[in-house]
C-alpha cells in the first residue's frame, strides 16, 4: 500500500512539473538576448568608428557608402545584425545616427529597449522607424553618438 501511495504522489508531482514547467522557458529568449547584445555592441563599435573617422577626415561618412568608409575604423570587423535585423546610418539636422531595425515581431521591441537601457538616457530611441517615428509594422533603435 505504501508503494502505491508513493507512486501516485510521484506521478502527481511529475504531472505538475510537466504542466507548469511549460511557461518557464520562453522560446524567443535566446533570440532576444542575441539581438540585445548585438545592438549594444554594434552601437558601441559604430560610435567609436565614427569618432575615429571624424578625427581622421574632419567630416561625416557618406550615407551611401558608410560601411566602406567606417570599415578601417572597426578593428573587430563590421558589427553583425541578428537574423531579421538590418543596420543603417544617416545624418540630419540633429547629427549622425546609427540604427538597427526589423519587422515588428514579438520580442523585437523588447530586445531593442533592453539595448537602449544600456546607454545614457536619450542616446538611443526605440520607435517605428530609423531617426523618426514610424508605424507599428516595424521597430527600430536609433543611436545618436554623444558629441557627434
Amino acid at each position: 500500500m505504501r508503494e502505491l501511495v508513493i507512486s501516485v504522489l510521484a506521478l502527481a508531482v511529475a504531472a505538475f512539473v510537466t504542466v507548469s514547467g511549460i511557461g518557464y522557458v520562453s522560446t524567443g529568449a535566446a533570440t532576444r538576448t542575441e539581438a540585445t547584445a548585438a545592438a549594444s555592441a554594434g552601437f558601441r563599435a559604430y560610435g567609436g568608428a565614427l569618432t575615429a573617422y571624424r578625427l581622421s577626415n574632419r567630416a561625416l561618412p557618406s550615407p551611401a557608402i558608410w560601411r566602406d568608409e567606417l570599415a578601417p575604423y572597426l578593428p573587430g570587423g563590421t558589427p553583425r545584425a541578428p537574423k531579421g535585423y538590418d543596420w543603417s546610418y544617416g545624418h540630419d539636422a540633429s547629427g549622425p545616427w546609427f540604427c538597427i531595425s526589423a519587422d515588428a515581431q514579438e520580442g523585437r521591441a523588447q530586445a531593442l529597449r533592453k539595448a537602449a537601457d544600456t546607454f545614457p538616457l536619450g542616446a538611443v530611441a526605440v520607435t517605428g522607424a530609423c531617426a523618426a517615428d514610424g508605424g507599428p509594422e516595424a521597430v527600430a533603435a536609433t543611436y545618436r553618438p554623444i558629441g557627434s
